[in-house]
């Protein structure tokens, strides 16, 4: 199971298509802290399985478990861009684009 692929594979196929169970396994890579983990065997939790998660469930009408808001800010950085992770100090434009996608969902 894997956050980006399987939100993929939802936001391709039509919503009649995309299963209650598909959704809860997305849902299920979900941490307590707000963020979703890139897989199941994922160490932390990160912005681009986050964001994408996070609007995959917009586009189904779900609920994530946990809210995510202060998940997302904790990867806002001082220089204004955003942090892949908690352990990462720099942020590039591909990740700005993800706390951005991510914010936007709220």
């Amino acid at each position: 199971l894997s956050a980006s692929a399987t939100s993929a594979a939802l936001m391709i196929a039509d919503r009649n298509e995309g299963t209650e169970a598909d959704v809860e396994a997305l849902k299920s890579l979900q941490d307590r802290s707000g963020g979703f983990r890139a897989g199941a065997m994922a160490p932390v939790p990160d912005l681009l399985s986050t964001a994408v998660s996070l609007f995959t469930l917009k586009n189904y009408g779900a609920e994530p478990e946990y809210p995510a808001r202060d998940f997302i800010e904790a990867h806002w950085l001082d220089d204004g861009g955003f942090a892949a992770t908690l352990m990462d100090s720099g942020s590039d434009v591909e990740y700005v684009f993800y706390g951005l996608l991510a914010l936007g969902t709220l």
